[in-house]
């Protein structure tokens, strides 16, 4: 079973003498009407869009009885009816506008409602809960504004318990039709942050970046979060790096194996060995420029320095790459490694 969790505060209101404390449960997923209609199409074997007009033209005719007249539509597991949000002060009170509000309201059945009333939840903070978060998308090179994306430059999306090696997980871009875009993860630095850019350039509009993941608990539940962004269709000719690694058998992402070549992966970069230049940075400011052996517009191979050979295992480093075009010059973004031994 997945785990359930609660957080506790203290209870403030009239039954604190008996209940000091209370708990709210952690709500780890919401079913959208789209992947709703997506569930339903997959048992019925009818269209998605289909199930989708269904269920809208059953919940728009209930609610057109309920103008009518309020009722109470019965359906298996549940029950839609009229609800009055806010207090009373009184049995007999007429609705207050300022705190009222009459809604429609689904009631789920006893045999639903209490299912899971011998289960024993884990306690939790903010910080232990296995909830999925998307706190922020931003692009790497100039995040501000928030949640505006340039082409297919990198962009970092932050969060808690955005985990991708979990079963099912996945990471992608969806327009307002439900059409799904690749994107690629250059690099998972850890449960709050991700880098990924679009596999291809993307018309310009309106996108929702989206994550589905477990949180990091492998019988928790596959939950699904979103963040809403701007997309530029920027057609940017400066070199952009995606990915470094090592040309060492084994070899990891960022992870720079001393005395193996470098592969250096991204956009823009030139056919010509002559256009590029690979420069290493390391804490005291150091510049070490790599000598390049050979390139493609999306790959780059660097001979390794030899002067990163006296670095300590796990030194830290930051590459950028220059390219030179028609007496132009532009600078990649920068990206970091670390620097380790062979084994």
């Amino acid at each position: 079973m997945a785990t359930h969790e609660i957080t506790i505060h203290q209870n403030t209101g009239a039954t604190s003498d008996k209940a000091p404390y209370l708990g709210n449960y952690v709500t780890k997923d919401t079913i959208g009407l789209d992947a709703l209609a997506e569930e339903i199409a997959a048992e019925s074997g009818l269209p998605s869009i289909q199930t989708r007009a269904i269920l809208e033209g059953q919940f728009e005719s209930i609610a057109a009885l309920e103008r009518e007249s309020l009722v109470r539509a019965n359906f298996d597991g549940f029950a839609v009816c009229g609800a009055i949000t806010g207090s009373l002060p009184t049995s007999d009170a007429e609705l207050d506008p300022k705190r009222n509000r009459v809604v429609l309201a689904i009631r789920l059945d006893d045999s639903l409602r209490l299912a899971l009333v011998n289960v024993t939840p884990s306690i939790v903070t903010d910080a232990t809960t296995k909830r999925v978060a998307i706190s922020e998308v931003s692009d790497i090179a100039e995040p501000r504004p928030y949640s505006v994306l340039h082409g297919q430059r990198q962009f970092l999306v932050t969060g808690y318990n955005i985990v991708l090696t979990d079963e099912g997980s996945a990471l992608f871009m969806q327009d307002k039709n439900g059409t799904i875009f690749e994107l690629v993860v250059d690099e998972a630095l850890d449960p709050q942050k991700i880098k990924a850019h679009t596999s291809t350039l993307l018309d310009p509009g309106d996108y929702k970046v989206v994550i589905k993941s477990r949180g990091g608990d492998e019988d928790g539940q596959l939950q699904t979060r979103l963040r809403k962004v701007k997309y530029l269709a920027v057609a940017s000719d400066a070199p952009v790096v995606n990915a470094i690694m090592s040309s060492a058998a084994g070899a990891v992402r960022d992870r720079l194996v001393k005395g193996s070549p470098i592969l250096v992966s991204g956009l823009n970069f030139s056919e010509d060995v002559g256009d590029v230049a690979v420069k290493f940075v390391y804490a005291d400011g150091t510049e070490v420029v790599g000598t390049v052996s050979a390139a493609t517009p999306r790959l780059v191979t660097v001979a390794w320095p030899a002067a990163l050979d006296s670095l300590a295992d796990g030194t830290a480093v930051t590459l950028t790459v220059t390219r030179t075009s028609g007496g132009a010059t532009s600078d990649s973004n920068t990206h970091n490694a670390t620097v380790v031994s062979a084994e």
